[in-house]
């Protein structure tokens, strides 16, 4: 296969155990590892569309996120607190998607352009002046709809100097990457450290091999991620996906009061009902509030590297401050743009870097003063909703409920409610 700048590669050396036919280890430079790490950067609802478009005739899943990532398409509009709400769903952005575009391998990467809104009256009022949007169908605090486009400029360059690595420092340029995809950079004492600790004592039943990746193979390699504990061998060796090799793990939720464990504070918590099988003592769905729906849902927009718990379950990056300033005026008339540098030169003495506040494009009030409408969920206050044991989300009604057990053929009789306390460490799970 050959490298191009229309179709381009990436080379990986592939370290072969022939009795086993398993990958020992790979052999990489940096382009390969900077694909590797930009997967955690990836919010996970961006993941199933690239999955679904690329298996069109089969049927893959990522786990329930499938499930889920269909729930925000059917449900309703009229469930959501706002339009932005079901589309940073749909579409979740990455604030490393600048990055992507410095990638060996960036067609892979099928982002949205983030832009920046402001109200159209910013120029004239001082209120108006203080907040940006992503979302155009956010409102301003005076009312109005923030669909002016105002240009951005980030930080410049996004990689570590000329021709370094996006997200690996430059002067490291070989890296070895085990089959469980640990990455550390090459020396000699490290390939003997993982040879004896996997067992092996000399060479003899292990070959080199040499194999190009291209975007069919990074897609397998996603999959594996998810459904294997050797994503090389599978991705590369064997070329599974998780069409065939998908392992569902079902984790059981601690009953109220069933477990002695450390008291959660109230608002770590998310009651709900849940509708057993009396027979198999399995869950066969849930009723619960919008603040479970809201948990589902808020995995789609998280990154795999969000990982650090706080009181609010989990935490991402911030959106970066942006500072408004001049870029031409001529009588009464001024061009605006936007920059991450605070401390950009500016084109005219009377001018000012004015600092403006990301607005919660989830809140209804659409104001960035949390004390007056505080951050809120994906879904309306109030709403009931229905879950089944393989995460399949619809608003709560009798309708769904009847066609539901009519569906799985579930007796009347082999059904008990429980109710399920979810503390914070099981939803992470």
């Amino acid at each position: 296969m050959s490298d191009t700048l229309e179709n381009p590669v990436i080379n990986l050396k592939l370290l072969i155990d022939e009795e086993k036919y398993k990958v020992v280890f790979a052999e990489s430079c940096k382009d390969f590892v900077d694909i590797l790490f930009s997967f955690s950067t990836w919010p996970m609802g961006s993941i199933v569309p690239l999955m679904l478009k690329h298996y069109e005739s089969q049927s893959t899943t990522i786990g329930c996120f499938n499930n889920i990532y269909a729930s925000v398409l059917s449900i309703g509009m009229q469930h959501f607190r706002t339009k932005a709400c079901k589309k940073m769903l749909l579409f979740p952005g990455s604030l490393s998607q600048k990055k992507y575009n410095k990638l060996k391998l960036n067609n892979i990467y099928n982002f949205e352009t983030t832009k920046c809104f402001m109200c159209p009256m910013f120029g004239r009022s001082e209120q108006c002046s203080k907040e940006y949007s992503n979302f155009n169908t956010s409102r301003c605090s005076c009312g109005n709809f923030m669909d002016e486009v105002i240009q951005c400029q980030g930080e410049g360059s996004v990689g570590n100097g000329d021709g370094g690595g996006v997200f690996v420092r430059s002067d490291h340029t070989s890296f070895i990457i085990t089959d469980d995809l640990k990455v550390e950079v090459k020396s000699v004492g490290l390939i003997l450290n993982v040879l004896k600790d996997l067992g092996y004592t000399d060479c003899d039943k292990l070959v080199q091999i040499s194999v190009d990746i291209n975007l069919e193979e990074v897609v397998i390699l996603w999959e594996c991620l998810f459904t294997s504990d050797t994503p090389l061998t599978d991705a590369f060796l064997k070329r599974e996906s998780s069409y065939d090799i998908m392992k569902r793990i079902h984790k059981t939720l601690s009953p109220k009061g069933g477990e002695d464990r450390e008291e959660s504070k109230a608002g770590q918590t998310i009651m709900l009902n849940a509708y057993v099988g009396k027979e198999e003592g399995n869950i066969l769905f849930a009723e619960c509030g919008e603040d479970f729906v809201d948990l589902l849902f808020t995995f789609l927009a998280l990154p795999l590297e969000s990982k650090q718990l706080l009181d609010d379950l989990v935490t991402t990056d911030k959106p970066p401050t942006y500072y408004r300033y001049v870029t031409f005026s001529v009588d009464h008339f001024r061009e605006y743009c936007l920059s991450e540098n605070s401390r950009k030169p500016l084109v005219y003495d009377w001018d000012k870097l004015v600092p403006l506040v990301s607005i919660d494009p989830k809140s209804e009030g659409n104001t960035s003063d949390e004390s007056v409408t505080p951050t809120g969920g994906f879904m309306k206050r109030g709403t009931k909703f229905m879950v089944t044991d393989d995460l399949f989300i619809t608003p709560s009604s009798s309708i769904s409920t009847s066609g539901f057990l009519k569906q799985e053929q579930i007796r009347l009789d082999d059904v008990e409610v429980r109710e399920i306390i979810i503390r914070k460490e099981e939803a992470i799970r």
